[in-house]
């Protein structure tokens, strides 16, 4: 599947809530001709998608393809995720050099969670994770 840089750049501007590329910039924090740059060179802002997902809550699924999120995306499940890889970081299980590892760990996770159909089932105030069809 191609990705398309006109369409990415449309749902980066959707999800910080602005309606033109200089808008994007700034939320950004970046030259305001910047964001018309990566469109004209058909580039794909991947430091500009990484943001926009920590600092919006949307997935680099719906914003690179434009695929809804799924429930997996719960931030309660992505610290879930996070908490279990420092862990294992701790114990000397596997190597995480910095924050920016843990957080491509944890996405390629919760996509490989979603690929196997697991679900997140939640009830008020709890939060669990249970096979597709086990409730």
């Amino acid at each position: 599947m191609a990705l398309n840089v006109r369409h990415i750049m449309a749902r980066l501007c959707k999800a910080w809530k602005v309606t033109t590329y200089k808008e994007l910039a700034e939320k950004l924090t970046l030259g305001e001709s910047t964001p018309s740059s990566w469109a004209t060179k058909n580039q794909i802002p991947y430091a500009a998608c990484l943001k926009t997902v920590e600092q919006c809550g949307c997935s680099f699924d719906w914003l690179l393809f434009g695929e809804q999120a799924q429930s997996l995306a719960e931030p309660a499940l992505q610290e879930a995720v996070a908490a279990a890889l420092k862990t294992a970081h701790e114990l000397d299980l596997i190597d995480l050099s910095n924050e920016v590892v843990i957080k491509a760990l944890t996405k390629l996770l919760l996509r490989e969670c979603k690929k196997k159909e697991w679900l997140v089932d939640q009830q008020p105030g709890e939060q669990k994770v249970s096979p597709a069809g086990e409730i």
